[in-house]
């Protein structure tokens, strides 16, 4: 049984997995948030930013509100032992991690509509391929679609996902683990068939264009930084 102070809100300080938590959201920010600056400051420059640089831009936005709420939600207790939390600290980091999940596929969903625009503005004249990345623009918001809503159903009301106690006293229910698991493994099979595209597509539309070796290289690189 914890000993921690009911009142407490927050951990008295971050370690193990917690921490790392913290750090690794603050350097994926500061990172994104540079490298998708200095890519819609030199957009705005040459007077060309289009939909997929709003697309992007977008996808940074929501990403940066996740940092804050993996930071957040790690101060409240993700990443820390449940003997280390109290019951109102496992719920709301249950609740930081739930909201970060569903704003996680949001930000994914932009990311990846911003590669393809990008990819369908070079392969203007190559008919197959553009059909190729308005199947992987399809799938890319089809299991968005998918795992957004998936996980507000899981359980109703939709605080149960985060609070055990509603469930427990008979003020909500849960979907079984066998829907859970089912909307898991769909998610993840998607999400990894796209981001293997979002890498793969790109890099074949660019070798068959007149580019010197050194900038396919280069562009294919950066446009299959989707994939991560």
């Amino acid at each position: 049984m914890s000993t921690v102070d009911p009142n407490q809100r927050f951990v008295d300080s971050l370690e193990g997995t917690g921490l790392s938590l913290f750090v690794v959201s603050i350097v994926g920010g500061i990172v994104s948030l540079i490298v998708v600056g200095l890519r819609s400051f030199h957009r705005i420059q040459a007077r060309n930013f289009s939909l997929d640089d709003s697309l992007m831009l977008g996808g940074l936005v929501i990403y940066l509100v996740d940092v804050v709420l993996a930071c957040i939600g790690a101060q409240s207790g993700l990443g820390t032992r449940n003997a280390d939390l109290n019951q109102t600290m496992m719920v709301e980091s249950m609740k930081y991690l739930m909201i970060w999940m569903m704003l996680y596929v949001v930000a994914l969903c932009l990311v990846k509509a911003s590669i393809c625009v990008t990819t369908l503005r070079i392969a203007t004249t190559m008919p197959k391929l553009r059909i190729a990345v308005y199947v992987l623009l399809g799938l890319t918001i089809a299991s968005f679609i998918t795992t957004f809503v998936g996980i507000l159903l899981l359980c109703r009301p939709v605080e149960a996902n985060w609070d055990a106690s509603i469930v427990a006293e008979g003020r909500g229910e849960c979907s079984p683990v066998t829907s859970m698991l089912g909307l898991s493994y769909t998610s993840t099979a998607s999400t990894i068939a796209t981001d293997l595209a979002c890498a793969v597509l790109p890099a074949i539309i660019l070798w068959q264009t007149q580019m010197k070796l050194s900038t396919k290289i280069m562009v294919s690189t950066v446009l299959s930084f989707g994939s991560l």
